[in-house]
């Protein structure tokens, strides 16, 4: 375990020697053409790189954002010169434009660097930091920080980030979870101790690490918006610059004074609450009427002329359904009908379905005309429950009617042949249930009742055709 751990190390610090060498062989930075903008404002984005004439970079590539709230709306190519020395730089610059207020800071845009002699890795710029503010603000209403005390004033090198940035490479980076590399960084932290100390010490021109070592460790490891004051007794004043800085007065390890302003920024004020006002229904239906009465209104009248016309049309079409009454009496018409079928001799000729068809038509005609069911349209069940539900027939007049429609509904629908016989008992029944559902005023008051009907009549009643079928029932 220990073994592989060494090996782990030894390839990180190849990866870190790599970094330092690659970063001095190129210079990578971003900036923003503003630090502070309102909402729906513009501002662009400046992406520079300075390489060796051999090497190459490719600066990243976005699709619509470069994070989320900052939009791209244009972007411009990447533009390349050489200089005498044979060194390249590129430039590349991208247009924003931010509807969401925010402060946003963007700890740097990655880099593909390819060195002449092939190997390839990926760079990061500094960090970029953008405010994006609501409204206007009042710029009368600032605040200016002072110094409390005497001493050097340092920002925080934020030695973590930087580390994970531009020397773990991200194939290592991406291999290993949080807690690996919170580790590594902690043993190359380690490796590197004693060396950074010294090097702040030095800038800060401090006479020794003793009384030092934690407030050194802490500005190490702090980010990079912390300013430190710290004078030679070892005591330090601390502050974090707010996100919105109007005016900085300082320089990084600048020397100040008790009472020497630091920095001034603009104060975010705490929202105002709602105004309450009171609520009436009556205000906002007179407000609704002004701004779409007209509305309303055309509305209401076309709702009005629907239900008028569909009412309309609904009784007109009720009086169009009901059966038209004709001229001659119903059973005039269905005898005359019944005896053209006889002559006929349709079953005779081996066209019984037609028969039938014809013989359950003149049937359903007869019970329209005769009692206003629309028998045309209904099937056989639905024509004996209008029957039953009107109580028009007694019960031998119904099993007659039933007889005739079933035995058709067999031949029409499962092809059914039936016998000579049935053939002429459902002629012989429907004369019969004319016969007898028949309006007898009709027949003593009609003068022009047709004589060969009366006389068919008079035939079935001789023949004794009639009593039989009363007596079969």
């Amino acid at each position: 375990m220990r073994r592989k751990f060494l090996i782990l190390i030894t390839v990180v610090f190849l990866f870190v020697l790599k970094g330092m060498s690659q970063q001095q062989n190129v210079s990578y930075q971003a900036s923003f053409s503003k630090d502070t903008i309102f909402i729906g404002d513009t501002l662009n984005l400046l992406l520079e790189a300075s390489f060796s004439n051999n090497s190459i970079l490719v600066f990243p590539e976005f699709k619509d954002t470069i994070t989320k709230g900052l939009e791209i709306y244009q972007f411009s190519s990447t533009d390349t010169l050489t200089n005498k020395k044979g060194e390249k730089k590129a430039r590349k610059i991208i247009s924003l434009i931010s509807f969401e207020p925010g402060v946003y800071a963007i700890s740097g845009f990655p880099a593909l660097y390819v060195q002449k002699d092939g190997l390839a890795d990926t760079i990061y710029s500094n960090q970029v930091r953008l405010a994006v503010l609501p409204m206007p603000i009042d710029t009368n209403a600032i605040d200016t920080v002072f110094a409390g005390m005497d001493g050097k004033i340092i920002m925080g090198l934020n030695f973590a980030e930087s580390v994970k940035q531009n020397f773990i490479p991200d194939s290592v980076k991406q291999s290993m979870n949080q807690q690996e590399t919170d580790a590594l960084v902690d043993q190359i932290y380690g490796s590197k101790r004693s060396e950074i100390l010294l090097e702040l010490v030095r800038q800060l021109n401090l006479p020794d690490t003793i009384g030092y070592i934690e407030l050194l460790e802490e500005i190490i490891m702090a980010p990079g918006n912390v300013l430190f004051i710290i004078n030679n007794s070892g005591k330090a004043e601390r502050h974090v610059l707010p996100q919105l800085i109007k005016e900085s007065f300082i320089q990084q390890k600048k020397e100040v004074k008790k009472g020497d302003p630091l920095f001034s920024y603009f104060p975010i004020m705490d929202i105002k609450p709602p105004y309450d006002e009171e609520w009436s229904i009556w205000e906002d239906f007179k407000i609704f009427l002004e701004d779409y009465g007209i509305y309303l209104i055309i509305i209401v009248l076309l709702i009005a002329i629907a239900l008028i016309y569909f009412i309309y049309f609904k009784k007109k079409k009720q009086k169009e359904d009901l059966p038209a009454m004709p001229l001659e009496p119903a059973h005039i018409i269905a005898f005359r009908d019944l005896n053209d079928l006889k002559e006929k001799k349709l079953w005779q000729a081996g066209k019984v379905k037609e028969f039938h068809s014809r013989l359950t038509e003149i049937l359903r005609r007869y019970m329209e005309q005769r009692y206003g069911i629309m028998a045309l349209e209904q099937t056989t069940y639905e024509i004996l429950q209008s029957i039953a539900k009107e109580k028009i027939l007694n019960k031998q007049e119904k099993a007659i009617l039933k007889e005739i429609l079933e035995l058709a509904d067999l031949v029409k629908f499962a092809k059914f042949t039936p016998i000579p016989d049935e053939n002429d008992r459902s002629l012989r029944n429907s004369y019969q249930f004319v016969e007898k559902t028949k309006i007898v005023e009709e027949i003593t008051k009609n003068e022009d009742v047709d004589e060969k009907q009366l006389d068919e009549t008079e035939n079935l009643k001789d023949d004794g055709r009639i009593t039989k079928m009363e007596e079969d029932l």
